[in-house]
């Protein structure tokens, strides 16, 4: 019983200090987790290795972006036709710290 008062003392310090409570905090940081779908054209921060599923018809082109801006393309337009669950892995380079796609048709792409 010690354990849990300790740990709900600890929980409201660190909610106190982040400014709400934890289960609305926990909802603003999982939308900020770096998996889910890319939008066409827009950057999104990821950790580590990339691992995407690409699914539609159409082309599918990533860049990858450092953290001084350069950009590099690490998958020239590739076109995919009919895929429902394409995994691949990009390597977006050891400095990269987020990635772009460009996407046409009905192609998309996640962070999986």
């Amino acid at each position: 019983m010690a354990f849990i008062k300790a740990y709900s003392s600890v929980r409201d310090d660190v909610a106190a200090e982040l400014g709400g409570p934890i289960e609305e905090l926990s909802e603003q940081v999982s939308g900020a987790l770096p998996y889910g779908p890319l939008e066409d054209g827009v950057w999104k921060r990821f950790v580590g290795w990339l691992r995407l599923r690409l699914t539609g018809t159409g082309t599918v082109t990533i860049d990858a972006r450092n953290a001084l801006g350069v950009v590099t393309t690490i998958v020239p337009a590739m076109a995919i036709t009919g895929a429902t669950n394409t995994i691949i892995y990009p390597f977006p380079g050891v400095d990269a710290t987020s990635i772009r796609a460009t996407l046409t048709g009905s192609a998309t792409a996640e962070i999986v």
